[in-house]
């Protein structure tokens, strides 16, 4: 039985660790199956849908993940108002922007919900 939601939460900052492309690579793996995929992300990994993405650690890999993440239009989600949202590109990723509540319910509403 496949989880309704799965929620990934990405919080470290691209420029300094490789953990955020790592965590790309996971939602990738899972969601070519059958479980929907919500990706948050929280402080610098927002960098990730930037041009920044292109300075990152592991920034071509970064890139092959993203680029496929973007054509399954899977939805990632932002804290509204963040300082980078202006930077983010919208045409090319399904990006919301929520506040501390929404974020709340988007957790609450994974079967599954990975820190990394």
């Amino acid at each position: 039985m496949s989880a309704r939601v799965l929620c990934l939460i990405i919080r470290s900052d691209p420029r300094k660790s490789h953990r955020p492309a790592e965590a790309v690579r996971i939602a990738l793996g899972l969601g070519g199956s059958d479980h929907p995929i919500r990706i948050l992300l929280a402080d610098e990994a927002v960098r990730i849908l930037t041009e920044e993405a292109e300075s990152c650690v592991e920034a071509e890999a970064l890139e092959r993940y993203l680029g496929t993440l973007s054509e399954w239009k899977t939805p990632f989600y932002i804290e509204r108002g963040h300082a980078l949202a202006g930077e983010v590109d919208r045409e090319r990723f399904n990006v919301r922007e929520v506040n501390g509540k929404e974020q709340a319910d988007l957790l609450a509403s994974g079967e599954r919900v990975l820190v990394l």
